[in-house]
Formats: C-alpha cells, sequence, structure tokens
C-alpha cells in the first residue's frame, strides 16, 4: 500500500478554527462522481427551463401571470446556473488536487 503525505504551513487569527481531514481516493472519486451527476443533471434541468422560457414567450395572447411565469423561470435558471457553476468549481478543484 502507498501513501502520498502531503503538508503546508497554515496560519489563522484563531488557531482553533482550523480543521483537517483525510481524504481516501474512495471519496475523492464519490466526490467526482456526486459532482458530475449534479453538474449533468443541473445542465438538463437549465436546459428545459429554458425551453419553457422559450415557450412561454411564443405564446399568443400571453397569460395573465405572464410576467410572474417569466420571472420565476428566469429566476430559477439563475439559481441553477450558479449551483452549475460552484458545482464545475469544486469538480475542477478535486481534479487539480489530484492532479497536484
Amino acid at each position: 500500500m502507498q501513501y502520498m503525505m502531503r503538508f503546508t504551513v497554515i496560519k489563522a487569527a484563531d488557531p482553533n478554527t482550523i480543521q483537517g481531514a483525510i481524504i481516501t481516493s474512495g471519496d475523492i472519486s464519490k466526490s467526482t462522481k456526486e459532482l458530475e451527476s449534479k453538474v449533468a443533471s443541473l445542465k438538463e434541468s437549465i436546459a428545459m427551463d429554458k425551453k419553457m422560457l422559450a415557450d412561454l414567450a411564443k405564446q399568443t395572447p400571453q397569460p395573465e401571470n405572464f410576467k410572474q411565469k417569466v420571472t420565476e423561470l428566469t429566476d430559477k435558471i439563475v439559481k441553477q446556473r450558479n449551483e452549475l457553476n460552484q458545482a464545475k468549481l469544486e469538480l475542477t478543484n478535486i481534479k487539480y488536487m489530484i492532479n497536484e
């Protein structure tokens, strides 16, 4: 069995706030799979919401609650994009950590 040890010096105003964790290759693999699944799911959801928004925009006459629906869908898409970007960032960080 082979172990790779890495260390760094961490400084903090309050040393009691510093926490560490041992991460195994199994943990990394599990996190990677979960994040890849989350990225795929968010991409699919965003695509569906964009289609719903486009369909809503094409409706004639526009429904009474058109503005509300547009606002809800755009807010949802923005939230999902933020989640997608965060998940991609976490995935990139994990991959960087592996290749470091």
